[in-house]
């Protein structure tokens, strides 16, 4: 196990605290708590990525861009950071860009199937539902005995009207369910579905 040290644990600390501060939309205190998270560890990706998120949340583009392309000239894992650039590419209309930065992500080799599954959930709240699918399709090629995956493909293609590709991804669900409780949700979503496909 890695010895956090104790700058890089301070650092994280205000990170965390500026993502808190930054989803109940308190943006001057979300910012100052970054501030700190850098003047600790200027090269914290997080608190980076986290500051990239602030600025265009903040109608602050440029800067937004600045931080992405700083972030992702420092070491560790861009993923979230790239999904976040992508974003903020798309938002301003510069497609042919966000097509590469996207191929970027789709080539990344993230191991970890939470990882994917975060920004899938992120992307389906956000209802950017292709962009979730293709998310959640790479949380199961990295673990294809998760439920959750499938249960957001199924949400995803409701959303889209695809009743179908809903009824099969809530079957696969459904399957991976690892206990009562959740397999007794998914069968009242798969019922659901059901009874829209035989309506029309």
């Amino acid at each position: 196990m890695r010895k956090v040290k104790t700058n890089e644990f301070y650092s994280l600390h205000y990170s965390n605290k500026a993502a808190e501060h930054m989803l109940k939309g308190e943006y001057d205190a979300a910012y100052a708590n970054i501030k700190e998270a850098l003047n600790i560890k200027s090269n914290n990706l997080i608190a980076v990525n986290i500051l990239g998120v602030l600025y265009h949340r903040t109608g602050h583009q440029q800067w937004a861009e600045n931080s992405y392309l700083y972030g992702l000239s420092l070491k560790g894992d861009h993923l979230e950071l790239l999904n976040n650039y992508h974003n903020l590419l798309i938002t301003n209309g510069r497609h042919s860009e966000a097509e590469q930065v996207a191929t970027v992500i789709a080539s990344y080799d993230n191991p970890d199937p939470f990882r994917w599954l975060d920004l899938a959930d992120e992307e389906l709240a956000a209802d950017n539902l292709r962009k979730s699918i293709r998310f959640y399709e790479k949380a199961i090629e990295k673990a294809d005995y998760l439920h959750q995956p499938y249960a957001g493909i199924a949400a995803a293609n409701f959303k889209l009207g695809r009743i179908d590709q809903a009824l099969t991804a809530m079957e696969m669900a459904m399957k991976n369910a690892h206990t009562i409780k959740t397999t007794n949700r998914y069968q009242v979503k798969y019922n659901a579905l059901k009874s829209m496909q035989e309506t029309n």
